[in-house]
């Protein structure tokens, strides 16, 4: 990745304010999560899930690239996430 890119989004990162939108969000959401993700750390899902309880959370032996690295596994979880009644 380019690293003008990189430090682009990261930058943007510190500017979103996303707590009412998610709060408020009336469809199910699913948060995908590298387990060897050092870029974001665990505890700002700990936040999203105060903010948003009933968020399902997914797993993947990957980092923060996780689409990238496994993207059968985020397809399939994807997937799942869509058929499942609720």
């Amino acid at each position: 990745m380019n690293p003008n890119v990189l430090s682009g989004r990261i930058e943007s990162i510190f500017d979103v304010q996303a707590e009412s939108a998610l709060k408020n969000c009336p469809v199910p959401v699913m948060y995908f999560r590298g387990k060897r993700d050092f870029v974001v750390p665990a505890k700002n899902f700990n936040h999203i899930k105060d903010v948003k309880g009933d968020i399902q959370i997914v797993e993947f032996d990957s980092d923060h690239f996780l689409l990238q690295r496994v993207p059968g596994e985020a397809w399939s979880a994807i997937f799942q996430f869509l058929h499942e009644k609720r």
